[in-house]
Parts: C-alpha cells; sequence; structure tokens
C-alpha cells in the first residue's frame, strides 16, 4: 500500500484490489458503461503477509491480516484494508467521492501491528506505543483504458492529526484467468503526521538513546506494487501481492530510519478470499 505503518502498506496493495472490478471492465467499457454490481456483496479472508515489523524498520516480520470486504450495488464499500467509501460519481471514466481509513498503530515493544505473529524489533523501545489513527477525506480515480489514475486526500484523527496524501497509477493485464495490476505510487505527509510515526522528541530521546528528530511535511515515499488476483472457484478468490517502497523526504532523515532501520521497504504476500 506507504509514511505507513505494515498495515497500512499492505493496505495500498490490498487497495489495488477495489480497482480490480472496474479495471476488468475497462476494455468492454470502451464501448460503454461496464456491468453494474446490484445488491450486498461479502467477502470474508485473510492475507499472510512478510513485510517490515514496523515502518522503516531494517526487520523483517509475519503477520496475517483480516481483509473483510462489504459492498452494496456499485456505489458503496467497506473493507479493513481499503477503507469504507461512497462512489458519488461513478461514470465509464471517472470516480469520486468521501472515504475514510483506519491506519493501525505500533507497538513499543515488538514493533509490530496488532496482527504481528513472528518477528520483532526493540528498536522503538522509549519511544512509546502509537495507537490507531481515523483518516477521514476524498478520492478520485480516472480511467483511461487499460490504466486507472487514483488520488486520495486525509485528514487524521486520533493517533496523529496530520494530512496524508496518496497518489497511485495502476495498469490492468488480463493473462486467462488472472488479473495482474501494476503501476507506481507516491505518499504525502504533513508535519504532525511525520512526527508521529517519525518524530523524536526530548524526552523520547532519553528513554530510547536515538537523537532527537523533528520533520517536515511533504513527499515521505515512493514505491511500486504488483498484484495478481485469481478466481479459484466461483466464490474463492486468491490473491498474490508484492511490491517496494522506498522513505524519502525528512521521513528518510529520522533515526528511526537512517540510524536503525531501512528506507529500502519490501513485501509480499498472498490473500484469500471467500465470497457469500
Amino acid at each position: 500500500m506507504t509514511v505507513r505503518t505494515i498495515g497500512s502498506r499492505i493496505a495500498v496493495a490490498a487497495g489495488a484490489l477495489a480497482a480490480v472490478t472496474t479495471l476488468a471492465a475497462a476494455p468492454a467499457a470502451a464501448q460503454g458503461r461496464p456491468p453494474q454490481p446490484q445488491g450486498l456483496s461479502v467477502t470474508v479472508g485473510v492475507a499472510p503477509i512478510v513485510a517490515p515489523v514496523y515502518d522503516g524498520a531494517d526487520e523483517y516480520a509475519f503477520s496475517i491480516f483480516p481483509d473483510i470486504r462489504v459492498a452494496y450495488g456499485a456505489r458503496f464499500f467497506g473493507s479493513v484494508p481499503e477503507g469504507f467509501g461512497y462512489r458519488v460519481v461513478n461514470t465509464r471514466r471517472w470516480r469520486a467521492g468521501p472515504i475514510a481509513r483506519l491506519r493501525f498503530g505500533r507497538d513499543e515493544d515488538s514493533g509490530g501491528s496488532p496482527f504481528l505473529i513472528a518477528g520483532e524489533s526493540d528498536d522503538l523501545q522509549g519511544l512509546g506505543n502509537v495507537g490507531v489513527a481515523v483518516e477521514l477525506g476524498a478520492f478520485g480515480e480516472l480511467s483511461s483504458g487499460p490504466w486507472v489514475w487514483r488520488g486520495e486526500m486525509r485528514q487524521g484523527v486520533g493517533a496523529h492529526d496530520g494530512l496524508v496524501g496518496d497518489v497511485r497509477l495502476s495498469r490492468i493485464q488480463q493473462f486467462g484467468k488472472t488479473t495482474v495490476i501494476a503501476g507506481p505510487s507516491v505518499s504525502f505527509g504533513g508535519g504532525d503526521f511525520v512526527n508521529v510515526y517519525y518524530g523524536v522528541d526530548a524526552t523520547q530521546s532519553a528513554a530510547s538513546g536515538l537523537r532527537a528528530f523533528e520533520g517536515d511535511g511533504g513527499l515521505v515515499s515512493w514505491g511500486v506494487g504488483v498484484t495478481a488476483v485469481r478466481p479459484i472457484s466461483e466464490r474463492v478468490t486468491a490473491t498474490f501481492l508484492a511490491g517496494y517502497d522506498r522513505i524519502s523526504g525528512d521521513a528518510a532523515d529520522s533515526p528511526i530510519v537512517a540510524d536503525v532501520g531501512s528506507r529500502n521497504q519490501a513485501r509480499v504476500g498472498f490473500a484469500f478470499g471467500y465470497r457469500f
């Protein structure tokens, strides 16, 4: 998915799944409006992922994230990785509307998210825990053939109160029954956001031994991801996801990244979902 905890980075990769239906319909859409889903749809799944223990870590961990998705018609969608949104605008080329996302926190003792299964880090001891944040904002998408541009801007509430934004370009390619979505992304964050996840104040510095650091907002990371989706049966779908992000801007100068972690962040995993 991602400035992000592991859960949020995976959300970007998993968020690409939200585009599968739209993107898969893109070739047909060139000849008219794609078929619109009707009624309630519920999918329950899990996503085993190997990724850095925390955003900026150089140690990797194994986590299992829940993937529960609810959609109603072609406009409302909601899930743990993708957030909850409503397509006020929903045409062949344009989609836009409000969105709310969860950004899971991290534990100073293990470094990990609530979904950590194996692998941890003690690099963050003394920094305190970071709780869950709710991010409220809007999204917009533009489709052009097999390409989709998507942008989001959100305001944090809870663990952080900064502005965050993401821009992603995705391309769809069909290989038999397998749908592959790949493309680059960039993430931005305001100063308040950067300092919650990358900052070290004087008290934290004394407790952790890390140098004090206060950063400004701007570009936080850039990367590339690929998602491959294949139906196993009428109701079961398997998804492979992988990606790489490089932490940039002021966040890259944080001691959490530069001194005890790494700017290079990779991830790989699978997701399995059952649609009721």
